[in-house]
């Protein structure tokens, strides 16, 4: 269980609250956003000299099927200028 309001006592079940984000199509975004932090926090690393490992990112079943994932995921690689052997699959 998770607190969804907790001055106000409401309790949701972790997954209610998953379902609810994909289908809304939520989830998708938060998955590319969380993919975008990771790579701004992987140039900020590499500029400032830094050494940089690979980091995992999970993505839900709906951002796996996306048809334009894989071109939203080269435009971030452009964008942020990633070194491919920071990027595993």
């Amino acid at each position: 269980m998770s607190w969804c309001r907790r001055h106000l006592g409401w309790y949701r079940n972790r997954n209610f609250c998953t379902e609810v984000y994909q289908w809304s199509g939520t989830l998708g975004w938060i998955d590319l956003f969380v993919l975008d932090e990771v790579f701004r926090y992987q140039k900020e690393q590499i500029r400032e000299g830094h050494r940089t490992v690979p980091i995992s990112v999970n993505f839900s079943k709906m951002t796996i099927m996306y048809p334009e994932l894989i071109e939203k995921v080269t435009q971030m690689v452009q964008k942020y200028d990633i070194p491919v052997e920071l990027i595993k699959e």
